[in-house]
């Protein structure tokens, strides 16, 4: 785990970095997920898939629709096409969008 403030405030904003290794309670689609507190005290995360190759030409970040998140089928999908192309995936999770914590 890594955490950070964001905004140089601690107490505020902190940004938790978990890898999955295929334990975390948010599926062993993705390898990482970073949770991030927003300065209003909120939280929301971010789960990650690296690109297959491991050498990433880029990140695509990735937005579920309305009352979805990264565990859908589509958002899955989609990002498993941009793994495949050697693209590594940040899905974001909207607030209220994923119950994890």
């Amino acid at each position: 785990k890594r955490k950070d403030g964001i905004n140089g405030d601690d107490e505020m904003d902190e940004r938790v970095v978990e890898d999955n290794n295929n334990k975390g309670g948010y599926g062993p689609y993705w390898d990482e997920r970073e949770r991030v507190r927003t300065p209003d005290g909120d939280v929301f995360f971010v789960d990650k898939k690296r690109a297959a190759s491991g050498k990433a030409k880029g990140t695509v970040l990735l937005l579920h629709g309305l009352e979805s998140n990264s565990d859908s089928i589509l958002a899955k999908d989609m990002a498993d096409a941009f793994h495949q192309l050697d693209l590594n995936v940040a899905c974001l999770n909207f607030r209220g969008c994923c119950t994890n914590e």
